[in-house]
């Protein structure tokens, strides 16, 4: 006797199912990347420092107390600057 339709692993509802749920996580994602690599500095009411200088103090901060404490007074912002470094 040949397998009827109801035992086939997935069905023609699994299949909408999971379509439908396939379709809506690469939206999400792909919104989640343009927001992510949106330029922060062109959003009102968001505090924007250029990125070429954070890294620089983050960086200094390691070993160059006095150039750091150099950069500080010139842009006082830049003493809560943070850098991900990209590795989690």
């Amino acid at each position: 006797m040949s397998t009827s339709q109801t035992d086939l692993a997935f069905s023609r509802r699994f299949f909408f199912a999971a379509s439908a749920g396939g379709v809506a996580g690469l939206t999400l994602t792909s919104q989640t990347v343009r927001a992510a690599t949106r330029d922060v500095g062109s959003m009102p009411g968001i505090p924007y420092q250029d990125p070429k200088l954070v890294r620089d103090v983050v960086r200094r901060s390691h070993f160059d107390v006095d150039g750091v404490r150099d950069l500080v007074t010139e842009r006082p912002e830049l003493a809560k600057a943070a850098w991900d470094w990209g590795f989690g």
